[in-house]
């Protein structure tokens, strides 16, 4: 199934972020959130690329990327989905701290039920993704 990993990313991800950025309330400085990303991919794309290439000369390990299931557009050896999959998720911890910062430390109780509800959803798309490859 091709795209099935940008699929994934979107429903399991990029959803979430808008979701969990929405309820942040803009309490994040976006320079700062930009040049925290912008770091924090840097070091996963390093690590990723030394796992990928690792994965190619070892039987056991099993970091790969299934050419069925991506987009098949590569830069530098490596899926422009894995990019895509290291700044949504770097996103979705960031919000997703912000919303239990806000929730647990500022007595913001209400916030509580956002991660919960995002996560359940995280699950239910994992969920339908995972019954959708068993056909």
């Amino acid at each position: 199934m091709k795209f099935l990993y940008l699929k994934l990313l979107f429903a399991i991800y990029f959803i979430p972020v808008i979701v969990l950025f929405s309820a942040s309330e803009g309490s994040l400085d976006i320079l700062k959130l930009s040049l925290f990303t912008f770091i924090i991919v840097i070091y996963g794309i390093a690590w990723d690329m030394w796992a990928t290439k690792h994965g190619r000369t070892d039987k056991v390990w099993v970091w790969r990327f299934n050419p069925k299931t991506i987009t098949g557009v590569y830069v530098d050896h490596h899926p422009l989905d894995e990019y895509v999959f290291g700044v949504l998720h770097i996103f979705w911890v960031i919000f997703l701290w912000e919303i239990l910062n806000q929730a647990i430390f500022e007595n913001n109780n209400a916030l509580l039920i956002v991660p919960v509800v995002v996560i359940l959803w995280q699950i239910g798309v994992g969920y339908v993704f995972y019954k959708m490859q068993k056909r």
